[in-house]
């Protein structure tokens, strides 16, 4: 009998993977893995991202690198898209995680669209929730100045990068 660490088997999330060990037993023709987890971890099951943006390559990447980091996916391809996907998890008895914002869309811009949930989770209407820019945009001050005016916490450029992506998921979850 012994603990090791298992990759294969890990869960989807790399913090679970660091974490998570697993009791092998080396009885028989087959291992047997039994997953020990800490009663403080998140399970990848209740990690839920909203990821809005008008360009389906764009959502593609951002969805893979989300995946990768445990999330389940959903998308909007406009502020408005992604205003009605949130009342819509609200109705459900379920909440986005995160939601990651692209700045620039045709209908509704995610400036407008972030003003309208953060007016929505003050008054109550749906649940608060962490709402990050995604910007193909050279990130300068002026462009985190409209972000924070808008009530997003923080601004992602384009490509997503996992390492600055875990960092927001560090602050944020």
């Amino acid at each position: 009998l012994r603990i090791k660490f298992d990759p294969i088997h890990s869960p989807a999330s790399s913090r679970q993977k660091m974490n998570t060990p697993r009791l092998i037993h080396d009885f028989g023709p087959s291992p047997t893995y039994i997953q020990i987890s800490s009663p403080h971890q998140t399970s990848p099951k209740d990690l839920l991202c909203l990821i809005v943006d008008d360009n389906p390559f764009n959502l593609m990447v951002a969805s893979n690198v989300m995946q990768e980091q445990g999330f389940k996916i959903i998308t909007a391809l406009s502020g408005q898209d992604a205003l009605q996907k949130v009342v819509e998890q609200q109705q459900k008895q379920s909440q986005f995680s995160l939601i990651l914002m692209d700045c620039q869309m045709p209908v509704m811009n995610g400036y407008e669209a972030t003003r309208q949930l953060r007016r929505m989770m003050k008054n109550g209407e749906i649940n608060e929730t962490p709402i990050v820019a995604l910007t193909a945009n050279n990130c300068d001050d002026e462009h985190h100045k409209l972000c924070r005016e808008a009530g997003m916490e923080t601004v992602l450029e384009k490509p997503l990068k996992k390492v600055e992506l875990n960092e927001i998921i560090k602050e944020f979850l």
